[in-house]
């Protein structure tokens, strides 16, 4: 187990897509900001919303791992919309609660599943910021790490299925990661994903042009680069762009995470 936690990460204290090690517990800070002015409508054609958008995002994400088989995470998303039609609102998003457990391990490579389940703070949908309803998450997770060219590379992916009690549609959401560490205090990453409605959603009223429409579809991609101060603080910044979509707002976001590791 050591010896595939070497190969996955700078240190044995940040693991991004396996487990954190057993009695570490990693403490992430982030903030991101969503710009745009069009959307992409049912059909994934862009229109203009004649309408300028922000979504600032202030989140907070706690992972612990309780064995070496097992991590369990929370992750609270705080959000600030800048609507100039709608009006601005300020709100809690929808928190999460997940346990990922490894099942098969290999010197360089690791299978585990994880089961995550969203629940409101609040049971009111907010355009834009929120469902407000309960989801079910599960999905099959799996990495691998080698050295190309004297460089330590790892790709990593993920497949599942999200089921969402009340008038949000159920999903398929996948992704596809891939990061190389650069040297011991850089590390660059890039990731796309999927996420794919299964259109069996309920409007509700007054939808959104950009956010948390009952129906939609959005095809992402994510670069970002990773600086590590210390085995135990790392600073990540990098870039979120939907390639394309259908209900969901055009555009991207700017990130920045900072991550502790107790």
């Amino acid at each position: 187990m050591k010896h595939l936690l070497l190969l996955l990460v700078p240190s044995l204290v940040f693991a991004y897509a396996p487990l954190t090690p057993k009695g570490r517990a990693i403490t992430t800070f982030g903030f991101s900001q969503f710009d745009s002015t069009q959307f992409y409508d049912k059909e994934g054609d862009k229109l203009k919303s004649y309408n300028s958008f922000q979504r600032n995002l202030f989140s907070l994400e706690i992972e612990a791992g309780v064995t070496e088989c097992d991590t369990l995470s929370f992750y609270l998303p705080v959000m600030e919309v800048l609507d100039h039609l709608n009006g601005n609102e300020y709100d809690l998003g929808d928190g999460a609660v997940s346990w990922r457990r490894g099942w098969l391990f290999w010197d360089d490579a690791i299978f585990s599943s994880e089961i995550a389940l969203i629940f409101p703070f609040r049971e009111q949908y907010l355009p834009d910021l929120r469902y407000g309803r309960y989801g079910l998450e599960g999905k099959l997770l799996y990495a691998r790490s080698f050295f190309a060219k004297g460089y330590k590379t790892t790709f990593d992916g993920e497949i599942g299925c999200l089921w969402y009690a009340g008038f949000p549609s159920d999903q398929v959401r996948g992704r596809l990661s891939a990061w190389v560490d650069l040297s011991a205090y850089f590390q660059i990453l890039a990731e796309t994903h999927l996420d794919w409605g299964f259109f069996n959603g309920k409007e509700p009223l007054n939808p959104s042009f950009f956010f948390w429409n009952a129906n939609y579809r959005v095809w992402s991609g994510r670069v970002a680069l990773n600086l590590f101060f210390t085995e135990r603080f790392m600073v990540s910044a990098g870039y979120m762009h939907h390639f394309w979509g259908q209900n969901i707002a055009v555009g991207g976001q700017w990130e920045v995470k900072g991550s502790y590791c107790f």
